[in-house]
């Protein structure tokens, strides 16, 4: 929750910031250095129920599991004020790096939950080892320059 948190007042925090960016914009501050990176992973889709019971209840009654479905909208809505505060950050600062699962789990108007009979949940909202290993592209962008980085000169 936002009320929950309470950063330090500083004198270039815009009235309207919500707590959320106004902590996450000192984190950066605090961590600033010309070679470090800060990456974000934003969330999954967030769905309604635990997705390996409620599909295995589903599949063992013959039921249609059109309940279980997620549309883009909606798991773009859960976490709308955040995500909005991470993506305003990230276009001040390039040290900030950021990536969001939803793309490659909501690549149409809706959000899967399997992938080639593999479930990528493990409950509602955290993805099993299958569903990790499923997001490894998108995780990719937070280590881009890494290896060049680092490499010895």
């Amino acid at each position: 929750m936002d009320a929950d948190i309470v950063p330090p007042p500083r004198a270039d925090d815009a009235p309207d910031d919500s707590n959320f960016k106004r902590a996450l914009r000192e984190s950066l501050r605090e961590t600033a250095s010309k070679n470090r990176s800060v990456c974000i992973v934003q969330d999954v889709p967030d769905f309604k129920y635990d997705l390996p019971t409620a599909l295995g209840v589903a599949r063992k009654r013959g039921s249609a599991e059109d309940f279980l479905n997620l549309t883009r909208a909606e798991a773009e809505e859960r976490f709308s004020g955040p995500e909005r505060d991470i993506r305003a950050l990230a276009q001040q600062h390039p040290a900030l790096r950021v990536v969001d699962p939803k793309e490659v789990l909501c690549r149409e108007n809706s959000c899967i939950f399997e992938s080639g009979g593999q479930l990528l949940y493990g409950d509602a909202d955290h993805l099993s080892m299958a569903g990790a290993l499923f997001i490894t592209s998108e995780l990719d962008g937070c280590f881009r320059d890494v290896a060049r980085a680092s490499a010895p000169e």
